[in-house]
């Protein structure tokens, strides 16, 4: 794990993924700042390093463990209840907003209108995430002990990961299970079929049509941040996938000391994994007409929008304004830092460039070519054997190969279409309620998260097994 000094804190590298800086934004803001610090009981540094899109997070060390101090008080079932209310309120609010966006062009006064209640409802939103990231680390820690007292380190491994469905469920989970029960309604007249064969049968019944592109426009936007919109046509191959795949098994017997916890961490995993696999790219997705919209007003292409911060936008959209040479520094890098109670500094161009290449330089390099395994948790049950292939760049998920095992620093969205590809998911980053755990789970697919090594060890080509019931990578053959 790299470990970083910048302006007298020291910082642990959190996650790699690939985030339009636009929707990034939100994070800086005042309103999100403010919603974390209430819900966390204090503040946390960060950096947030983007380079040609490419988002490096680096979160301040010890930051959990603070968090976690500051909430014994007030962590509690009815303490976490009123926060889901809000939640729930606030994510109706944004539904409010960006469902009438997806499907007429407004106004630059409307504009205006939309973007200034969006960057208050997702200050309310999005600090869930980030606040229930680092508590739901410190409680999976502590059910592990627990666990592991009663059960031994890998069999705690895996209790916890069958044990950890969110609640309530997920867009993830109930698009799954939407699926699933159109395909048995399917398998249930017709047996198991074909992809061109539930293509056929749902074009010539209205009923099957019918739920099929309700699915579609209910889950439009679980699909990968620099893709396009689902389609009907990409529901197809699910269908046909979870005619294979068997159902949740019920979860495992558990020592009564472990339920509080339990029942907390499904919760903050609710959180996390609405706000990253639905409501990111949601609101990235659903109001596309808009973002085309104000780029136009803007002059500016669509893809440099996304260099602005919110307030920039707003701003512009009132008062016209010049912005091609304050993009062109932000294309080059941005970097967001964040010290705990103050205001989120912004910085881009050769400045940003110097500091993102001063934090690289930090990181030391390691000779791993003795080692053999790599030990993590496990974040998907399963045993397979497969070839590494490795996803290091956003650019490089369109050319996963079908049935290897991929190997990445952590998971995001757009990571899902080879995911689906894949025979196994390995990360260096996250927990048993991460991102690539949490997706695994839903896909069945075996996955090792938490190894911190993975993608320096392991080469494009190697041959593994992932043991997922363990949380063990074991090299069987170097390329």
């Amino acid at each position: 794990m790299s470990h970083v000094t910048y302006k007298g804190l020291q910082f642990d590298l959190a996650f790699k993924e690939f985030h339009p800086p636009l929707p990034l934004s939100f994070w800086s803001s005042d309103i999100f700042l403010q919603t974390y610090q209430r819900i966390s009981g204090t503040d946390v540094g960060f950096i947030y390093a983007v380079v040609d899109s490419e988002l490096t997070g680096y979160m301040e060390t010890g930051g959990s463990e603070r968090i976690w101090a500051a909430l014994q008080a007030t962590l509690t079932e009815e303490w976490l209840r009123g926060e889901l209310e809000n939640f729930t309120r606030q994510f109706a609010h944004l539904k409010a907003l960006v469902d009438p966006a997806r499907t007429s062009v407004y106004s630059r006064g409307a504009l205006v209108d939309l973007f200034e209640s969006l960057r208050k409802t997702l200050g309310e939103i999005y600090p869930y995430s980030n606040a229930f990231y680092v508590l739901s680390s410190e409680i999976e820690k502590n059910v592990l002990e627990k666990l592991s007292s009663a059960y031994g380190e890998e069999r705690a491994n895996e209790i916890l990961a069958q044990s950890s469905r969110p609640s309530p469920s997920t867009s993830l989970v109930t698009y799954w299970e939407r699926v699933r029960f159109l395909a048995d309604r399917i398998a249930g007249t017709h047996g198991k079929v074909k992809e061109k064969d539930v293509a056929d049968l749902c074009e010539n019944h209205d009923d099957l049509r019918d739920e099929l592109e309700t699915i579609r426009n209910d889950y439009f936007c679980l699909t990968a941040l620099n893709a396009e919109e689902r389609t009907v046509a990409s529901i197809l191959p699910d269908i046909v996938s979870v005619m294979e795949t068997p159902m949740h098994v019920a979860a495992p017997a558990r020592p009564p000391e472990v339920e509080k916890d339990l029942s907390l961490l499904r919760t903050m995993i609710y959180f996390k994994d609405e706000i990253s696999t639905f409501i990111i790219p949601y609101v990235f997705h659903g109001l596309k007409k808009q973002w085309d919209a104000t780029a136009a007003l803007l002059a500016i292409t669509p893809k440099d929008l996304e260099q602005l911060l919110m307030e920039e936008v707003i701003g512009a959209l009132k008062h016209p304004t010049e912005l091609t040479e304050l993009v062109e520094k932000r294309k080059r890098a941005t970097l967001f830092f964040h010290a705990p109670f103050k205001s989120t500094e912004v910085i881009e161009g050769t400045e940003a460039s110097d500091v993102i290449a001063s934090l690289a330089s930090q990181n030391q390099t390691t000779d791993y070519s003795t080692v053999t395994e790599i030990k993590g948790k496990a974040g998907a049950p399963g045993t397979v054997t497969g070839i590494v292939h490795k996803i290091m760049h956003s650019n490089d998920i369109q050319n996963f190969k079908e049935g290897h095992i991929l190997v990445t620093v952590y998971t995001a969205p757009e990571f899902v279409p080879a995911m689906k590809k894949a025979r196994a998911i390995v990360t260096d980053t996250g927990g048993i309620t991460c991102h690539a755990a949490i997706v695994s789970r839903e896909l069945h697919k075996p996955c090792v998260v938490g190894t911190k090594i993975a993608t320096e060890v392991l080469k494009d080509g190697d041959e593994v097994e992932v043991d997922a019931d363990k949380g063990i990578v074991t090299i069987l053959h170097n390329e």
